[in-house]
């Protein structure tokens, strides 16, 4: 679930970014709860419907046809504090999700040495999106000077008030949050000031403000799968699997500021949220082998190209600003209109390797060891546009992917003990950090039951994992004027699967 650091550590309403990228590349396959129990490292034991987005060549150890389901829930709680003012915030909320719904088809072929040739569609849920977090605090710095510097070019020079972008210097400058300095002797240059920095000339202090903000982000990845996959001679599984990701993601974003105390001269009260939405969906394509050393020892190896994806943004803001220079309090509210951006995004290659041990009729242990480069995402602007500007943004956008982003390894081990019927699981799962500054590595832990009956089957798993994340609310040149958060979510898994054998 590293996913959640990444859209804590970016933000920015329109471009895409290298948070976007690392969102949609990053997957937690739970599958059923039977995989999650066991920590996810079930790709070289197979005979569970997760395998089809990890390892398809597992698909071929099934010996009869079967439906699966899985409902869970999440249970969430982010533990927010703004960095200069240690007043920690706790938001808890609740999810239901379907993780997974499938059908398999059993056959045999006629060939004595190819002992199956199963069939398999359904889906996968591999990312989830859902987060809810408050802070609220006293630090210097306002979002006016977000506003203030996105008035300026790259050169540094004003840009024109009918010129400004409609979705946060242009609705600033309607709502009187930029003002325009008409005192500049230079009649062709503009220049901007906000009431933050007329304090900052005339007191030579950076102003401190009371600021608070709700984010609320859902959404998530679901994958369409299409799978095959045969066991040779019961020595050799090989799969393939066409996936069908979708991705819906949408977060909501309400920042408020107010001078309750009457520190800054006409500033009142600043709220500004932001809205946006991304959906689309992508190809890949997954091959995997098994292959049984021994009634006891299996290998596995699996590798997944990149998605092809295709998205598109929709976006808006919202800007109320409200001042009193001596004539009463004036307050003024803009919209700015719906935006869309359709482009294309590429997520790197996945290499998996695993291994499992069966240990007779008492259960088995399993172990995966998963590489992904997360420098490697690139995104295509130019899709849908041939906007210059979009494409120099393109190049920015893949080199900043590249030069924060480094490849990992992820590690996940379980095992699971039958007795009769009964069956009791238990694993742990290690992820390495994609940052190659910031150590955002993360480890979570699971334990669940089973029950077999003839022709049925059920099993309950439970997964708890801990994260942390550095959210920025606005970028500015300034350090000293930038807000950072800092955020610790504990997430809790509950699934249930229900099968039927036919």
């Amino acid at each position: 679930m590293l996913f959640i650091t990444a859209m804590g550590w970016y933000n920015l309403l329109i471009a895409q970014t290298a948070g976007d990228a690392l969102r949609y590349s990053y997957f937690d396959v739970e599958g059923t709860a039977r995989t999650m129990a066991i920590g996810g490292g079930i790709g070289a034991l197979g005979g569970d419907f997760s395998v089809l987005s990890t390892n398809p060549a597992g698909l071929g150890i099934y010996r009869t046809s079967e439906f699966v389901v899985t409902p869970g829930f999440i249970f969430n709680n982010t533990n927010s504090s703004l960095v200069g003012d240690e007043d920690p915030f706790d938001v808890s909320e609740t999810k239901f999700n379907l993780n997974n719904i499938g059908i398999i088809i059993n056959k045999r072929p006629y060939s004595k040495k190819w002992k199956t040739l199963n069939f398999g569609i359904g889906m996968n849920r591999l990312a989830d999106f859902k987060q809810t977090f408050f802070y609220r605090g006293k630090t210097t710095g306002s979002y006016a000077d977000r506003f203030l510097e996105r008035a300026y070019d790259v050169n540094g020079n004003g840009i024109f008030p009918d010129f400004l972008d409609a979705f946060e210097a242009g609705p600033a400058y309607s709502a009187g949050a930029i003002l325009e300095d008409f005192s500049n002797p230079d009649s062709t240059k503009i220049e901007y000031f906000n009431d933050f920095e007329v304090h900052r000339q005339v007191t030579g202090e950076n102003p401190t403000i009371q600021k608070e903000q709700s984010v609320r982000r859902k959404g998530g990845i679901n994958e369409l799968v299409f799978s095959v996959a045969g066991n040779y001679n019961e020595k050799l599984m090989m799969g393939a699997t066409i996936g069908v990701p979708f991705v819906n993601f949408e977060v909501n974003k309400s920042y408020e500021e107010d001078d309750s105390a009457d520190e800054i001269f006409g500033f009142v009260d600043m709220t500004y949220d932001e809205r946006v939405k991304t959906t689309g969906a992508g190809v890949n394509l997954k091959l995997g082998a098994i292959f049984r050393i021994n009634q006891m020892l299996r290998i596995g190896a699996a590798i997944h190209t990149p998605t092809a994806y295709i998205l598109t943004d929709t976006f808006d803001t919202e800007l109320e600003y409200a001042f009193d220079e001596g004539l009463g309090v004036q307050r003024y509210r803009e919209r700015s209109p719906e935006g869309a951006f359709r482009y294309s995004l590429s997520t790197p290659w996945r290499y998996i390797t695993s291994v499992g041990i069966i240990i007779k009729k008492s259960g088995f242990i399993s172990g995966e060891i998963e590489f992904v480069n997360y420098s490697k995402p690139s995104f295509n602007l130019t899709f849908d546009s041939d906007n210059p500007d979009d494409a120099a943004y393109e190049g920015e956008v893949n080199a900043e992917i590249s030069d924060i982003h480094n490849s990992v390894l992820n590690l996940k081990v379980g095992g699971e003990y039958a007795f009769k019927k009964f069956r009791i699981r238990s694993g742990v799962g290690v992820y390495g950090s994609p940052f190659v500054s910031r150590d955002f590595s993360s480890a979570f832990y699971s334990i669940g039951v089973g029950y077999r009956l003839y022709g049925f089957y059920f099993d309950l798993a439970y997964k708890y994992a801990q994260f942390k994340e550095e959210y920025i609310p606005y970028f500015v040149s300034d350090p000293s004027l930038q807000q950072s958060v800092e955020n610790k979510l504990i997430r809790n898994n509950i699934l249930l699967t229900a099968g039927v054998k036919f």
